[in-house]
């Protein structure tokens, strides 16, 4: 069993630079700790640094949680998700758009594979 008490506490992995190709603003950064995965699904905490990207969860869903920092999700079609901490998100197979972060965020998240 993984439990974490204290974000503050945790020692994450060195981060790693998102994909150039996907980055339409800043030079954001981001680190992923895996809790628990299987076949169909992971859990695990989440960072990124200040600055937008895109995203595609094609072949995935997920569910997420925002421990801390400020920022949105901003669909392809232009809806937003404003995400502060305490913020809940189910983002479904598919969806396709940007994170756009202003303060650091972390998340708790679980994805599923396969649906």
């Amino acid at each position: 069993m993984n439990v974490i008490h204290n974000v503050a506490e945790i020692t994450w992995p060195e981060p790693a630079e998102i994909a150039a190709d996907r980055v339409t603003s800043g030079s954001p950064t981001a680190s992923t700790l895996t809790l628990h995965s299987t076949k169909a699904a992971e859990f695990g905490l989440w960072y990124s640094t200040p600055g937008a990207f895109t995203t595609n969860h094609e072949g995935y869903e997920e569910y997420f949680h925002v421990i801390e920092g400020e920022g949105e999700l901003v669909r392809d079609d232009g809806s937003r998700i404003p995400l502060i901490a305490g913020t809940t998100v189910y983002l479904e197979a598919g969806w396709r758009g940007r994170w756009v972060i202003r303060k650091t965020i972390i998340k708790s998240y679980t994805t599923v594979v396969g649906v």
